[in-house]
């Protein structure tokens, strides 16, 4: 069981960092509108490109979430039943996932605008899914950490 666990801590881990990375990735990256400035246009070549974070996105964040997801539910036969702890951190760790797909959504809509200069993504939802992300993060992290018993 002892390995079950490291399995799954370490895979979380991973999973978070690489899922705020991405999602740091998306604000340092804005698409610049049409007709916009050539200083808008410096400041956006600065950061990842979308290359790399799509790599990061499904190369380590994406195979990370899954195997926490598989560890965590390999644990499940050594939780007591009718731990409230437990329905907590599947509430938090279902919203993470959630903020998981919004996350590679708003990456390939931005790799869309930019091949179609169609709309993009904007700074005010990828702000608000960074907030979400660390919240959610910080919230999942000290619910493992902070397992009774």
């Amino acid at each position: 069981m002892l390995w079950i666990k490291t399995l799954h801590l370490a895979a979380l881990v991973c999973w978070c960092g690489a899922l705020l990375c991405v999602v740091a990735g998306l604000t340092q990256r804005l698409p610049v509108p049409a007709g916009g400035s050539a200083a808008a246009a410096a400041d956006a070549e600065e950061g990842p490109s979308d290359a790399s974070l799509r790599t990061l996105f499904l190369l380590i964040a994406t195979p990370s979430a899954m195997m926490a997801i598989v560890a965590g539910t390999a644990l499940f036969p050594w939780v007591p039943a009718g731990e409230t702890w437990l329905a907590g951190k599947l509430v938090v760790v279902t919203l993470l996932m959630g903020l998981h797909l919004i996350a590679g959504w708003m990456l390939l809509k931005r790799e869309a605008a930019q091949q179609d200069g169609a709309r993009g993504v904007s700074s005010a939802s990828v702000a608000v899914l960074a907030w979400l992300t660390l919240a959610a993060v910080l919230c999942t992290l000290w619910l493992v950490l902070a397992r009774p018993g």
